[in-house]
């Protein structure tokens, strides 16, 4: 009998219940102090009936080797995804035939400009397979000839502290466009601390639009000091800021829509209680490390935080050698690369459960009565 070494058992706990969940199998339940324990200690103190169920769940296996080729197949299907390209348009001076014309056939594209763009962008309309705009709202009307390309996404960058709150006139009406042509829209809202009371505000507005009801648009939120990248897989150096964010939640439950479901070590809970599965298992942290190639006017590189920076290609793709031991490493997917620290996963669990245990309790409860758990 083999221990799989993706299972967790939290600290948090209510009436000796504490969560079991494991980062490969997706797998989560509701033990008690003694199941609890052989499980994070490794115990083989469980019942047949136990053991079993745990085998079915993903828990326990065979051998190491029934593990290792799951692992292996879950490699497999991800070295099969398609890479990403990007084109960081603040770095081509307005001309972009020539570089529109080399991303042509490499995949689905992603366009990113924060620097205010002072010419309309066409060259790109033709891109055959799809697009994502990431960019700021000052610039949003220069991207109107990709807008009728169906399988673009639009992320709009809005700085939770700027002046403009939350959107500009001109802004605002293309942003209905998009919506009722069916693109997806994301609003990525970057706040600091001193931000989170804007939250509530900027939720108001969103249900005052009717946008929320809408399955074509999500607002996520993003630490200022932007630790992480475009794409979305940020994670703050400590847990005060997503503590205070779970505040607002307690404090005002709609502000629920604007998610931290793309922070490290808060995805797992937060699918876990909107799924019914922690997050799905990946290798991978970012696009970075999955092939991503960042076109821009000086050289190509693999990761926007590497623009205008001198890098070593082997260390940059380089795994942490403590990521083959670690029970966080399918969650994190090894950690930014560019970075000498791993995200404090365990931390930003606990803290998501000390917001959600409650309610995944009702929910458990819920499941047993009405149809079986995930």
């Amino acid at each position: 009998m083999y221990f799989s070494r993706f299972n967790y058992v939290s600290d948090h706990e209510k009436d000796g219940q504490r969560l079991l969940m494991n980062f490969l199998s997706r797998s989560c339940d509701i033990v008690d102090e003694e199941s609890a324990m052989c499980f994070s200690e490794k115990k083989d103190m469980l019942s047949s009936e136990e053991k079993e169920y745990a085998a079915e769940r993903g828990y326990l296996f065979q051998s190491k080797d029934q593990e290792s080729k799951i692992l292996q197949e879950l490699h497999e299907m991800e070295r099969h995804k398609k890479a990403v390209s990007a084109v960081h348009l603040d770095t081509f001076h307005g001309d972009f035939r020539e570089i529109s014309e080399r991303v042509k056939n490499k995949g689905p594209l992603v366009l990113y400009s924060e620097d205010l763009l002072d010419t309309a962008i066409s060259e790109f309309a033709h891109h055959p397979d799809d697009m994502r705009i990431v960019t700021i709202g000052e610039n949003l009307s220069c991207f109107e000839h990709l807008f009728t390309k169906r399988s673009s996404q639009v992320t709009l960058i809005v700085p939770l502290s700027g002046s403009a709150f939350p959107f500009e006139e001109d802004t605002e009406s293309l942003l209905d466009t998009l919506i009722e042509h069916g693109t997806t829209v994301e609003i990525c809202a970057r706040l600091k601390k001193d931000d989170i009371k804007k939250v509530k505000p900027l939720m108001n507005y969103f249900i005052y639009k009717g946008w929320p009801f809408l399955e074509n648009f999500i607002c996520n939120l993003e630490p200022i000091n932007n630790n992480g990248c475009i794409f979305g897989y940020w994670y703050s150096s400590s847990t005060e800021i997503p503590r205070k964010i779970f505040q607002e939640y307690k404090t005002y439950p709609q502000t629920e829509f604007c998610s931290m479901e793309k922070w490290v070590g808060i995805n797992p809970v937060y699918s876990l209680i909107w799924t019914g599965k922690p997050s799905m298992p990946s290798f991978h942290f970012c696009e970075a490390t999955r092939g991503l190639t960042v076109f821009t006017g000086e050289g190509d590189v693999p990761c926007f935080n590497l623009v205008g920076r001198s890098y070593d290609p082997v260390e940059f793709h380089k795994k942490r050698a403590h990521c083959h031991e670690c029970v966080f490493c399918l969650s994190c997917g090894g950690g930014c690369t560019l970075r000498n620290q791993c995200p404090p996963v365990k931390e930003l669990i606990e803290a998501a459960l000390e917001c959600y245990f409650d309610e995944f309790l009702e929910r458990l409860n819920f499941y047993e009565q009405y149809g079986g758990i995930q």
